[in-house]
């Protein structure tokens, strides 16, 4: 508990250096002169601003409207947030087991005697991966495994991607069909 305490009293002293200007490079990161002044006086005016706001009465509801519209957005970005990191655990075992290098190798082996074959396994792979995704992370997780293969065949990079993107937006529709037949079956 000692450890954890004082770490987060060292983090908020270098953070308060660093918002003061006094501390000018982190690690191997060397923070520009710009946002070394521009945060400070940044927090300052949103201050004063927020002040001059709470003694009108127009203000106190501008205020609340800034805050309610902040709790909204942070609300509708925490689902997406947390899909990206997700589809980072997704691609990082993927990798670290060889499965994302094998597909791609056979992708690109099918490829090298028939590009038609090797675009249907694409589609395949991007059905199975993009399956229950959201769209942004599906794009992520596919464009990542399929598309580097496409392009080493000569395929033009708008087109692999733009290619890969469609048969894992598809998954969602294979998706619940699949479900669909599966509830119809038990039944």
């Amino acid at each position: 508990v000692i450890s954890i305490a004082s770490s987060f009293v060292n983090t908020t002293r270098l953070l308060m250096n660093i918002i003061r200007g006094r501390v000018t490079k982190v690690g191997q990161f060397r923070w520009p002169r710009w946002v070394i002044f521009t945060w400070p006086s940044t927090l300052l005016l949103l201050a004063a601003l927020g002040v001059v706001l709470l003694w009108r009465r127009e203000g106190r509801n501008t205020l609340h409207l800034v805050r309610e519209s902040l709790v909204v957005g942070a609300m509708q970005a925490l689902p997406v947030g947390v899909a990206c990191a997700i589809v980072g655990v997704i691609i990082g075992v993927l990798t670290l087991t060889g499965a994302a290098t094998s597909l791609a190798g056979y992708i690109l082996s099918v490829g090298e005697q028939h590009l038609l074959l090797a675009l249907v396994l694409t589609m395949l792979i991007c059905l199975v991966l993009g399956m229950g995704i959201p769209t942004i992370p599906n794009y992520i997780i596919v464009s990542a495994i399929a598309a580097p293969a496409l392009l080493e065949l000569g395929v033009p990079l708008i087109v692999s991607h733009m290619y890969v993107f469609y048969f894992g937006l598809m998954a969602d529709l294979v998706d619940g069909h699949v479900k669909m037949t599966h509830l119809g079956h038990r039944n």
